[in-house]
Parts: C-alpha cells; sequence; structure tokens
C-alpha cells in the first residue's frame, strides 16, 4: 500500500512539472485596429533580450522562464503595448496607430507638413539627448548617421577638426560635387560642422526631385533641412550641459619593438634572396648584450607608445530660453574641445546662437536668427600619420631626456635617414583659424487666416588663415655624438 501511495504521488508531481512547463509557453496573433494581421510585430520580455517575431500571419510563439512575464508588444507606426501573462497560455493583441507620430510636424522646403500629408521623398530627425550622445565632438553630420534611410555619411579622417565628413543623399549623383545643399533656418550653403548639436530641433532631408521645385538646380543632390531651437512661451529657463570623452587608438599595424629581431630579419630576407644584407651579426649580438643596460644608446623603441595616447574631448554647452505672447528668445553658447589620439593634435571650436522674435502686431511678427562660431586647431604633420608609422625604426631613439637632442641611426650598416617620427611631430608646425557668420531677419505678415508672407534677408561671412611652417634640426648618433642627418 505505501509503495502505490508513492506511485501515486511521483505521479502527480510529474503532472503538475508538464503542466507548467506548458504554461511556460504563450502564443497569439497580433491584429491592427482594423482586423489586418501584422507581420513583423516585435513580441519581447520586459527587461530581457528573449524575444520573437510575428510571421506573415501575425502569429507569433514564444517560451517564458517564468510565469509572471510580461511582454512587450512594438511596431513602426503604433503605440507600443504591455501586456502581464499571468496564467494565459494565448495573447491576442491588436495594436493602435500612433496617431501622434503622424501629427509630427516636419519641415519641406519654405513650409511644413504633418507626417500624414507627405506626398515626397522626407526623412525627418527631431534631435533630443539620445541623438547628441552619439557624436563626442558635438558634430551633427556624425550623429545623423544611420539615422534617416537614404543618408549616407562617411568620416574621412579622425583628425581633431579635420573629419571631413561626406553626406550624400540617395548616393553618389554625380562625379563632381554630389553634396547636398545644406539650409539652416531658411538660409542655403552652410557648412554644417560648423553647427553646434545642441542649438539644433529638428533635421528634415529632402530625398527626391520635388526638392529642385524650391530650390533649383542647387537641390539636385538632395536638401538637409535644419531647423534650430527657438524661446517657447512661459518662464525662462537655464540649461547646461557637458561630457567629457577618452578615446583610444584601436586596429593597430603589427609592430616589432625588438631592433635584434629587426637586424635578424633583414639578414634572412637578404640570404633568400641572394643579397648581402645591410646589418653583421655583431651589431646583433652587442645590441642585445647592451640593450637593457642603456636603453639611450641602444634601443628598442616601440614606436606606437610615443606616436599615440588616449584622446580627450570635453564639450560645454550653456543655454537660455523663454518667452511671452509678445517676446520669444533663445540664446546659446558652447565650446567643443579636443585632443587626438596622435601627439600635437588639438582643435577647438566656440558657438554662439541668438534666435529672437517679437510679435509687433497679431498680424505682424519680426525675428532674427544669428549664429557664429570660431575653430582654431593645430598639429604636426598635414597627412596625420600616413606611411610613417610603417617605416619607423626602433633601433633609432626618440630623443634624449638629457641633452634633448632627437636620436638617429646608430647601428653599423643602418640607413642614414632612418625615420625619427618624434621629430617629424615635433618639428612641423600647421595652424589655422576659422570664423563663420551667418543670420538671418525676417518679417511675416499675416492679413487674414489661411495667408501670410513672409521677407527674409540673410547674411554669411566666413575668414580664414593658415600657416605652417618646420624648425629645422639634426639627428644625431648618441652613440659617438655626430651628426647623422639635418632635419627639415
Amino acid at each position: 500500500m505505501k509503495k502505490f501511495a508513492n506511485y501515486l504521488l511521483t505521479l502527480s508531481l510529474l503532472a503538475a512539472a508538464l503542466s507548467a512547463k506548458a504554461q511556460n509557453k504563450v502564443s497569439g496573433q497580433v491584429t491592427d485596429e482594423t482586423g489586418q494581421t501584422l507581420p513583423g510585430v516585435t513580441v519581447q520580455i520586459k527587461d530581457t533580450n528573449k524575444g520573437t517575431i510575428t510571421d506573415i500571419d501575425g502569429q507569433y510563439t514564444l517560451q517564458l522562464d517564468q510565469g509572471d512575464a510580461i511582454l512587450v508588444y512594438s511596431f513602426v507606426g503604433f503605440v507600443t503595448q504591455e501586456i502581464k501573462v499571468g496564467s494565459r497560455n494565448r495573447i491576442d493583441v491588436t495594436l493602435q496607430d500612433d496617431v501622434t507620430a503622424l501629427d509630427e510636424v516636419v519641415v519641406v522646403g519654405y513650409g511644413t507638413q504633418k507626417k500624414v500629408n507627405l506626398t515626397g521623398a522626407v526623412g525627418s530627425v527631431t534631435v533630443d539627448e539620445t541623438l547628441v550622445s552619439r557624436s563626442t565632438d558635438n558634430n551633427l553630420s556624425t550623429a545623423l548617421s544611420g539615422l534617416v534611410p537614404g543618408l549616407s555619411v562617411r568620416q574621412g579622417s579622425g583628425m581633431p577638426g579635420q573629419s571631413d565628413t561626406e553626406i550624400l543623399v540617395r548616393g553618389l549623383g554625380t562625379v563632381n560635387n554630389a553634396n547636398p545643399l545644406v539650409v539652416v533656418d531658411g538660409l542655403p550653403d552652410v557648412d554644417i560642422n560648423t553647427i553646434n548639436i545642441n542649438d539644433v530641433e529638428s533635421v528634415s532631408v529632402l530625398k527626391d526631385a520635388a526638392s529642385a521645385a524650391v530650390y533649383g538646380s542647387r537641390a539636385a543632390n538632395g536638401v538637409i533641412l535644419i531647423t534650430t531651437k527657438s524661446g517657447r512661451e512661459g518662464k525662462s529657463k537655464v540649461s547646461y550641459s557637458g561630457n567629457y570623452t577618452i578615446t583610444e587608438p584601436i586596429s593597430f599595424y603589427d609592430n616589432i619593438d625588438s631592433y635584434p629581431t629587426t637586424m635578424a630579419l633583414h639578414i634572412q630576407g637578404a640570404n633568400a634572396g641572394n643579397k648581402e644584407s645591410l646589418y653583421k651579426w655583431g651589431a646583433i649580438e652587442e645590441w642585445m648584450a647592451k640593450g637593457m643596460l642603456d636603453p639611450i644608446r641602444y634601443p628598442n623603441t616601440n614606436w606606437y607608445d610615443v606616436i599615440f595616447q588616449n584622446g580627450k574631448v570635453q564639450n560645454h554647452n550653456i543655454s537660455a530660453s523663454g518667452g511671452s505672447d509678445k517676446f520669444k528668445f533663445f540664446i546659446s553658447g558652447g565650446i567643443t574641445d579636443q585632443e587626438g589620439v596622435v601627439i600635437r593634435n588639438f582643435y577647438k571650436r566656440y558657438n554662439f546662437r541668438t534666435n529672437l522674435e517679437y510679435k509687433v502686431k497679431n498680424s505682424i511678427t519680426v525675428g532674427t536668427r544669428f549664429q557664429g562660431s570660431w575653430a582654431e586647431s593645430e598639429y604636426g604633420l598635414t597627412d596625420g600619420i600616413g606611411g610613417g608609422i610603417r617605416n619607423t625604426n626602433p633601433g633609432v631613439t626618440p630623443i634624449d631626456p638629457e641633452t634633448g637632442r632627437f636620436g638617429g641611426a646608430m647601428a653599423y650598416g643602418e640607413n642614414k635617414q632612418a625615420s625619427n617620427l618624434l621629430a617629424e611631430y615635433s618639428l612641423g608646425h600647421n595652424e589655422s583659424r576659422t570664423m563663420d557668420v551667418n543670420g538671418n531677419m525676417y518679417g511675416i505678415w499675416k492679413p487674414f487666416t489661411g495667408f501670410s508672407t513672409r521677407v527674409d534677408f540673410g547674411v554669411m561671412y566666413e575668414n580664414g588663415f593658415e600657416r605652417d611652417w618646420d624648425n629645422p634640426a639634426s639627428s644625431y648618433n648618441l652613440q659617438t655624438g655626430e651628426v647623422v642627418s639635418v632635419l627639415v
């Protein structure tokens, strides 16, 4: 009798376990408000990365790890829903249209439209804290990368202030200048790299030929419309934002920092090619014996450690905004200070903006939008590292800390013109100063409902100054004190 009771208890426990396992699987169907099934809807367990998507019939099945899970249903153009599973094993969901997204106002040409009424190919982005955080140097163009379909953003250089960002709308349309037209607050041909991303409210990208009806042939490669922030009616407020970022170089070439190994490889390569090597085995033995005792005269230099460093970027922005039913204002100032991952590579930019609007009477409004920037940069080589890092020699001392002399070739048979990349960066000087000022004044007249006319007057000013020079110096054989080569 006792064995029979244990057998029944085991069966009941097994049945309960199978029942619990079956309850941990949930399925259902997702439809819209008209009853149409929705394929591709994301169904995810809240606060986890586990989920699935609905099939072509809107059906889904998801295995749950716990009975009290909450499912999150999300799809573009619809309001996200969260539903607690509880004891249910089937959940059918009806998603509602995201009316807020359809009512969003998008800038198109010289006017605005609601998204629901758009007929042309227009992409729009609202600038928020998430978007601002995508750019470490307050660069709007790099922050837009990957956010607008058909908009390609390619950064040509990592040098501070010399990003050479290339923006293309729907690919390369011509072998000549394929850059899109950039319009800021109605003012065309503004350099997008001079704009403080913290001052921007929204960005619209006009991608089809319809934009040519407003901007003519300049819109052949697309148009990027940038709208900056304005004051709002209500209590005045002051905002500050700042960040500090450390950047680290990655993806290096394979590096040899042992000079005896370098000489040995040269000798082996020469023997394989039946050529006489520049180096002798005696020089290798001498370097191995004395390298640990005198690293200045018998160096094994790691040039990556000499030339590269951790870069630093800091941004500080402060703004004030507010207004009444008559007058609105937005004033901001910012600074970007960047030090590159290569030595002697600096960039600093100052931005300021003033947006004012005054309502003279119910039918007349006047305003001004004024922006300026001042940028200065300094770097050792115009082309960055180039191929110089590959031509460095571990047998050259960068600089003698006692005498301040730059090291040169010292080993027997070494090329007298052996590269000292630290000397090149220290002796080369390249400086640039750039000032950009642009703004517009406007007046709007609305004599009656449904009709308005606007007059704009814009001005742009750009002034740049560049200079470069090299300080002459010599490289020395630090073992003998002799001049090896003259560096110019």
